[in-house]
């Protein structure tokens, strides 16, 4: 018998999941691209759908899915209605308004100046709870339960609510009870803290494992868990993390974002790029394709066209974000100490145009994982973790993910 697990990742535009075995092999994979005007209720049915393929599939191949475990973008945020016959309603984490897809600018000015209250500490998440409150009042209020992306799924499967903490130092990422006093926000709304891979109960007989913010799913499905090791994590949004043994002293930190490694006792440093696919999916789109054209983007602007035009303004936005990374890239090596090995990822991650591109541009050496979605890999040292195939996610990463 095969022993598999069911893991999924929740994007900005779409579900990903994957079978995968305790060594790593990698059955079958899906994807589910989400409708423009994204509901709560979608992610569940996405799921579902997805999870139906991998079911069937596995009866099969003789296949046994021995856990899931669910990993998702954030904070995005789902406020729970108390009424079951209403919907449930979702904030993502770009969006900051009911219209605000068309109005960024707008909705920047304003959360950025909520950023800068000093009740939100060192949290990822109390700006986006204060703002979907100060935004949305009505539905803050009555909602039974605020709950982020992976944690609304678990909710969703198990009728457990959990908040999943990568480790014990991120406690401040999130929320403190003296925090949430101080803003009056409702602690009750709010789900306790459990460790990441908490068994949650289960879902058609199988066990739900307690999945973490995508970005600690990839930093764990690259293998980016040990001193030295780093990742450059490219979707719609784009983050290069470098792990390091103790944190850099503040003066080498502008600009970049130190937290706690899921690992104890080691820590992350990482540069953003918060708009780094949506500027490809921007030029695709004005020039009449969409979200699924970008391998064919990367290869007309690559190849000599009669439109020099259209040629010259897509190549400049190829090196435009090329150097960005290499100025974050830049950045973090000068507060690390040391040069590394990028392991990639992400979608960008597929195209070897651009992985070309940018490493002539940057520089830099990138490799290559097995799977382009490194938070599947990922979750599945969670999964494999948490039913004791290995000691720690540590051992279980350098398993599975090469």
């Amino acid at each position: 018998m095969i022993f598999c697990a069911a893991v999924f990742d929740i994007g900005t535009s779409s579900l990903k999941g994957a079978l995968i075995a305790e060594d790593g092999k990698v059955y079958t994979q899906g994807r589910l691209f989400f409708p423009q005007n994204l509901e709560a209720e979608t992610w569940l049915i996405s799921f579902e759908n997805l999870f139906k393929q991998f079911s069937d599939f596995a009866e099969q191949k003789g296949i046994k899915i021995c856990g899931i475990c669910i990993s998702g973008n954030g904070p995005s945020l789902v406020a729970v209605s108390e009424d079951s016959a209403e919907r449930d309603f979702l904030l993502l984490w770009n969006k900051a308004s009911s219209d605000t897809l068309n109005k960024k600018s707008n909705e920047n000015s304003n959360e950025n100046s909520m950023k800068k209250n000093p009740l939100y500490g060192k949290s990822i998440f109390l700006p986006r709870l204060d703002f979907f409150r100060n935004s949305y009042p009505e539905i803050f209020q009555s909602a039974k339960y605020i709950l982020s992306g992976p944690e609304y799924l678990i909710y969703k499967l198990t009728k457990k609510r959990v908040t999943v903490l990568p480790e014990k130092r991120y406690v401040p990422a999130y929320w403190t009870d003296e925090e949430l006093k101080a803003l009056s926000i409702p602690k009750n709304k709010l789900a306790p803290f459990v460790p990441l891979g908490e068994d949650c109960g289960l879902y058609r007989n199988i066990p739900v494992f307690a999945g973490p913010p995508d970005f600690i799913a990839a930093l764990i499905g690259t293998n980016t868990l040990k001193p030295g090791a780093a990742c450059d994590r490219a979707g719609s949004s784009e983050g290069i993390n470098i792990c390091v043994k103790a944190p850099p002293e503040s003066a080498k930190l502008k600009g970049l974002r130190l937290l706690p490694s899921p690992i104890p006792n080691l820590w992350n440093i990482s540069y953003l790029i918060e708009n780094s696919g949506n500027v490809f999916y921007e030029y695709i789109k004005k020039h009449g394709g969409n979200f699924m054209d970008f391998d064919a983007f990367v290869h007309n602007i690559n190849t000599k066209t009669a439109n020099k035009q259209n040629e010259a303004e897509g190549r400049a936005i190829m090196e435009a974000l090329a150097f960005k990374v290499k100025a974050g890239m830049d950045l973090l090596e000068k507060a690390a100490g040391f040069r590394p090995i990028y392991t990639i990822s992400g979608w960008q991650a597929n195209n070897k145009l651009w992985r070309d591109l940018k490493a002539e541009i940057t520089g830099r050496e990138f490799k290559v994982l097995q799977i382009a979605d490194a938070e599947l890999l990922g979750n599945a040292a969670i999964t494999f973790t948490s039913r004791k195939t290995y000691s720690s996610i540590s051992e279980a990463a350098s398993v599975i993910v090469w």
